[in-house]
């Protein structure tokens, strides 16, 4: 499984929160479900919404990518 780092090089785990500092579809803000299966859903007012409908692993690799919390 390949891994995946944020901006200040902390590897991204099940249930981390991240800020990819850009809007798509309106939203800047995501939580990893599952990364082993690339499970990646909206993050909007500290609430799980909806499953990411994109490539999922473009999404991973945007380098402003910040970690700001997990749900966990």
């Amino acid at each position: 499984m390949k891994t995946f780092e944020d901006c200040n090089g902390i590897l991204l785990k099940d249930g981390d929160i991240f800020d990819v500092h850009q809007s798509i579809n309106g939203c800047n803000t995501f939580v990893i479900v599952n990364l082993e299966l690339c499970a990646v859903y909206y993050f909007y007012d500290n609430c799980i919404q909806m499953l990411y409908e994109y490539d999922t692993l473009d999404l991973l690799d945007i380098e402003e990518l910040e970690i700001i919390g997990n749900i966990k």
